[in-house]
């Protein structure tokens, strides 16, 4: 094996955890740095990806984004074909524009249909190849195995990662992440031999990256940052100020990735153009925004040391009046603080520096700045940020083993220990997303003041009958967020199934009060006072109904059948030209009359 070329760092020497100095013998580790070492790596990393992830090919959909994407969406589950892949290059699906996402799951049900386990399967094996990619990237970068094994095991059983990998419909965070992971492998290649055919190589793995998910828009800041470090190609210090040749390596550094950047700023103005007009995002002001913004870095910082009570969602402080301003200035006040300390000791401890901007940068196009739907973080974010803390840690446990050998074993057995507490938190992460019930659930449990998570987990309970339940679920979200129109109208369901008549029509009173443009409110008062035999009153609601445009035509077919019995002439031809209308429209029946058939 030839040794690794070690490019020299310019300016004042690096006395980082992975600076020359560091790559420096060890016994331990020239032991395990050849064939065998790779074996045991290798064997390492495969058995704590399945006794971590393993559970996850038992579980169901869930009713949480997987619907769009695989169960409910019926062009994908037609697999590979023409129509499907116009579709995916032209479909905007969960308000994002991600034609091999979509790809990836069409093929999927091409092979095996719409089950639960090959989904999860395809999930977990596109993880394990991330886990080795990170392997490969960090052992070919810094010429050590034992650090690279370190890093990548904790990359690769965080309970953070369940959330992409147990998660069907976030194939897409899997799959960026595996387009990120080839196209740096493709820029050290560049960087060895600069040629067009591998500069190109870079901007297809990055383009296939940003059609996976556009979080990859991040992708040529990434590239700068191992620049920096640990690729040492710039040299950013006062010196700049005063060399020619420093200041043109700069501009030579920067002008490599100017393509990359033109594709990351167009990808950004196609997915906020098309997040907006998907109404994905959330008018929330803009102060808020910024301090909330501070608050999640250090949250997503206190994940990544305790993975605890995970959920798959954290509502947003602002939904339920619960933000606090104090604490996000002083969230502020600590981010700046630890980038203004890092920055003052760049010249020395570059690779910090580098970390934290890693974590940080990676982070911003979800953190917060435009707010994109109502969470207020995501364990899925942390899918790459996460890695450079990850290699801090990583490298401080090599760097503490070779300065004092007699750390070797109660560092190897402490390591051994946190891994091992890792994969017991992960598995049962993973078994949380067993099913709807369990999911939302969990949720509950661990957030507060989580209606969107009381809703559906309402939705759940009445899909498998437990109707009480769901009821019950259904008033705590409408106590969390009165605001909610569809949280009136499923109470108003059970109601009306249940035979609850006068609760019926108090329920979809407060819905007229809260949005008197709601055709529901007027539909489900007027059900209410026919159930109940007061037809005059049933007829004024349900005539009111028809006047705002009503979007279930079923809604629209009960009222028809109504007039037609009562004989309400005019509301009979109303509901008769709207149904005419909406059948023609969706190729179906030619006159209402065959209703009553």
């Amino acid at each position: 094996m030839s040794k690794r070329k070690h490019i020299p760092p310019t300016g004042k020497k690096d006395i980082s955890p992975i600076s020359k100095d560091a790559f420096g013998g060890w016994s331990i580790e020239s032991r395990i740095n050849g064939k065998n070492g790779f074996l045991i790596a290798a064997f390492l990393l495969s058995i704590s990806l399945f006794i971590a992830f393993s559970p996850a090919v038992k579980n169901d959909f869930n009713h949480f984004d997987d619907q769009c994407y695989i169960t409910d969406n019926v062009i994908i589950k037609s697999g590979l074909n023409l129509k499907s892949i116009v579709y995916a290059f032209s479909a905007i699906v969960v308000s994002n524009w991600h034609p091999v996402t979509l790809l990836s799951h069409m093929l999927d049900c091409q092979l095996f249909g719409v089950d639960s386990a090959a989904h999860h399967a395809v999930n977990v094996i596109l993880h394990c190849v991330n886990v080795f990619l990170l392997f490969y990237l960090i052992r070919k970068i810094s010429g050590k195995l034992f650090p690279a094994l370190i890093i990548s095991l904790l990359f690769a059983v965080h309970p953070l990662r369940v959330e992409s990998v147990a998660w069907a419909a976030e194939r897409k965070d899997l799959l960026s992440a595996l387009f990120f992971f080839i196209g740096i492998i493709f820029y050290l290649k560049f960087l060895q031999k600069k040629t067009a055919l591998r500069y190109i190589s870079i901007v297809i793995s990055f383009l296939l990256g940003l059609m996976s998910k556009p979080m990859l828009v991040t992708f040529p800041f990434a590239l700068l940052l191992l620049d920096y470090f640990p690729l040492y190609r710039i040299n950013i210090s006062k010196s700049i100020f005063t060399d020619a040749e420093a200041r043109r390596t700069i501009i030579r550094v920067f002008v490599e990735k100017i393509p990359l950047l033109i594709i990351a700023a167009i990808f950004c103005i196609v997915t906020f153009s098309t997040q907006r007009g998907e109404s994905s995002v959330f008018n929330i002001p803009f102060t808020i925004r910024i301090l909330n913004a501070f608050i999640s870095y250090l949250l997503y910082f206190k994940l990544i040391f305790f993975p605890v009570n995970l959920a798959v969602f954290y509502p947003h402080p602002y939904t339920f009046h619960g933000f606090s301003v104090v604490s996000g200035i002083f969230s502020a006040i600590i981010v700046c603080s630890v980038t203004i300390v890092l920055v003052m000791f760049a010249p020395k401890r570059r690779y910090l520096l580098a970390c934290w901007l890693w974590y940080l940068g990676l982070l911003v196009p979800v953190i917060g700045f435009v707010q994109v739907g109502d969470q207020a973080l995501a364990d899925r974010y942390t899918y790459l940020p996460s890695i450079s803390i990850f290699a801090l840690l990583g490298w401080s446990v090599y760097a503490c083993v070779r300065r004092n050998k007699k750390l070797v074993v109660p560092l190897i057995i402490s390591s051994a220990f946190v891994l091992t507490i890792l994969v017991i938190l992960t598995r049962q992460q993973v078994s949380v997303w067993k099913n709807d019930v369990t999911l939302f659930s969990h949720a509950i449990k661990v957030t507060k003041s989580n209606a969107k998570m009381h809703y559906n987990l309402g939705i759940a309970l009445r899909s498998n009958g437990d109707l009480q339940g769901a009821l019950s679920h259904f008033l705590s979200a409408k106590q969390i967020n009165p605001a909610d129109d569809m949280v009136y109208m499923d109470i108003s369901s059970i109601y009306m199934t249940t035979g609850r008549f006068d609760d019926l029509e108090k329920i979809c009173t407060e819905l007229i009060l809260l949005n008197p443009r709601s055709w529901y409110g007027y539909y489900g008062r007027g059900m209410g006072h026919f159930l109940k035999q007061e037809v005059d009153s049933a007829k004024q609601d349900l005539t009111r109904s028809l006047a705002l445009n009503i979007d279930d035509i079923k809604a629209i077919e009960q009222i028809y059948a109504i007039a037609h019995q009562f004989k309400f002439q005019d509301l009979e031809n109303e509901s008769s030209r709207q149904l005419i209308a909406r059948y023609n429209t969706n190729g179906s029946l030619e006159s209402p009359s065959e209703f009553n058939k």
